[in-house]
């Protein structure tokens, strides 16, 4: 029984170490970062390939939806906010768009020099995305720095950030 407590309380102890130096890792930017490529349909989607690139993903979503003031969307708020909008008699242009191969068509070096510039981002997060963008470049095959890795949790706030001057300009 001795010795088993004593196995737990090294077991214990290791464990500590090992987070601790993970978290190091992590939080000086030297963690690397995996993705795992998967077919989604007909698309490929990425996944990411450990625990600390998952945590470091959502850290990276949390800090642009705080720093950009994104939010959801909710299906159930647009649906209403459109029918009060539709029920006056004023003259309306309704567009619905979908842009094929968007996440695929998004300029890495134009976004992160709009995301660099409104330097909202921490400088461990920036370089975490480079990390992010360059083991995607590096999965797809690509020397062309064009895309968002479909399926990892900042992707789609990259997106809405990307096009939030068109989305101006649509609504002038």
């Amino acid at each position: 029984l001795v010795q088993l407590e004593e196995y737990n309380q090294q077991y214990e102890e290791r464990k500590k170490v090992e987070i601790t130096a993970v978290y190091n890792k992590i939080i000086t930017g030297r963690h690397p970062v995996l993705l795992k490529k998967v077919k989604a349909k007909t698309k490929d989607a990425f996944t990411v390939g450990d625990m600390p690139s998952f945590l470091i993903g959502k850290f990276i979503t949390l800090e642009i939806k705080n720093q950009y003031h994104l939010k959801s969307s909710n299906r159930d708020e647009i649906v209403e906010e459109l029918r009060v909008l539709l029920d006056n008699s004023m003259p309306k242009i309704l567009i619905r768009a979908d842009i094929q191969h968007f996440y695929e068509s998004i300029p890495q070096t134009k976004l992160m020099s709009r995301i660099e510039g409104d330097d909202f981002l921490s400088v461990i997060s920036l370089k975490y995305l480079r990390k992010f963008f360059y083991e995607y470049n590096r999965l797809i095959g690509k020397q062309e720095l064009i895309g968002l890795p479909r399926g990892i949790s900042f992707s789609p706030v990259l997106a809405e950030i990307y096009l939030q001057e068109f989305d101006k300009k649509i609504r002038s």
